[in-house]
């Protein structure tokens, strides 16, 4: 399917990864992680779809004011990537492109995470979880 020049994007991302935590008391820790996960599109066959990610971060927990910072890099069935920061300052959490190659090249757009759904730990150190998020796109008039 040929991705439009600009519009939206709705799509559910299912992720596992490690951790690295420093915990100061139950409302007071940082943790460093890195995940690998999938994209899928709500609709399926729409923007982004079947994409795969690599992704690292960091968290914190000061007091119960949850703040972090992440990055992540997405691969489609091509070759093509985008990279994407996200960031999260209390109860807010949105995400930007800052690059992409390929078809992707030039891309610029930005949205919010709409919900999260976690999954029990394996081991203290791993996790689960499927972040939903939604925004729009624009690819480079030059590609």
């Amino acid at each position: 399917m040929a991705l439009d020049r600009e519009g939206r994007l709705d799509v559910v991302d299912c992720y596992s990864g490690e951790i690295d935590l420093i915990q100061h008391a139950d409302n007071n820790f940082w943790l460093s992680w890195k995940q690998t996960g999938t994209r899928r599109s709500v609709k399926k066959g729409g923007p982004f779809d079947g994409m795969t990610a690599h992704c690292a971060g960091f968290l914190w927990n000061n007091l119960g004011e949850m703040n972090g910072h992440s990055a992540c890099e997405y691969v489609d069935h091509a070759g093509n990537k985008l990279f994407v920061k996200a960031a999260r300052m209390g109860d807010d959490a949105e995400w930007r492109f800052v690059g992409g190659t390929g078809i992707y090249k030039g891309i610029t757009g930005s949205g919010e995470f709409t919900g999260f759904s976690y999954f029990p730990q394996l081991t203290p150190t791993t996790y689960q979880f499927c972040p939903t998020s939604n925004g729009t796109y624009k690819l480079d008039d030059q590609r």
